[in-house]
């Protein structure tokens, strides 16, 4: 940690990072009117959407990153793309848990077996099979390039998640529709915040974690 704030820059992704994440529950906390009848006011939803739309970001950012080292075979674009599937699956994974957690709130049940769920869940589990991939292939560059085809195939299922409320008839879903432009303006303007929030967490956890594997695979090489 101490080498990571080291850098200028690392420490003000860090500072901003920990300034707006209070700042978020703070006013959350102020502003929030818990009720069950509104389901855009329970304090878990500012988790949860920022958590997903970050969690797409980091698939955009695996794939671009994998692509580039599948083409030029760098090493860096291979710490960079394990980077960001680090910090991409342990934002699915918290996206699942926000996610349970609210429908257990709103739908009564924790888990349900409707299109966007089901289709995040595969997203986790492509997860998976990325790090199996590079973790038990016998030669490490093999391994590198069959996780790198994987993290590139794993972007396929973000517009299926994001667009699965359309796709399906909404008797088999219980997530709202995409747009919450109807909902009370007082507390809705809370999202921009909160997704701010969290993609400066999302960036300084990659941050940190690019800066350990690349310290620990240039000491492999020295």
């Amino acid at each position: 940690m101490n080498r990571f704030l080291d850098s200028p820059t690392n420490k003000i992704l860090f500072l901003t990072a920990i300034i707006l994440s209070f700042t978020v529950i703070a006013i959350m906390i102020n502003k929030l009117d818990v009720q069950v009848n509104r389901v855009l006011q329970w304090p878990i939803l500012y988790y949860h959407l920022p958590l997903a739309l970050n969690t797409f970001l980091g698939c955009f950012l695996l794939a671009i990153s994998s692509l580039l080292y599948i083409i030029t075979r760098k090493n860096i674009w291979d710490i960079v793309a394990k980077s960001f599937a680090e910090i991409g699956f342990l934002f699915c994974f918290l996206v699942l848990v926000t996610g349970s957690i609210w429908g257990k709130l709103n739908w009564g049940v924790f888990w349900s077996w409707e299109p966007r769920l089901v289709s995040t869940l595969l997203l986790f589990i492509i997860y998976m099979v990325y790090f199996m991939l590079r973790n038990f292939s016998e030669y490490k560059e093999r391994g590198s390039r069959l996780a790198a085809i994987v993290g590139i195939i794993m972007l396929v299922d973000i517009p299926i998640i994001y667009y699965s409320v359309d796709m399906w008839t909404p008797e088999v879903q219980l997530h709202p529709q995409r747009s919450i432009r109807d909902s009370d303006e007082s507390i809705t303007w809370i999202l921009p915040l909160a997704m701010i929030s969290f993609f400066f967490v999302f960036i300084t956890l990659f941050a940190y974690r690019f800066i350990i594997e690349k310290n620990y695979q240039d000491s492999i090489y020295e």
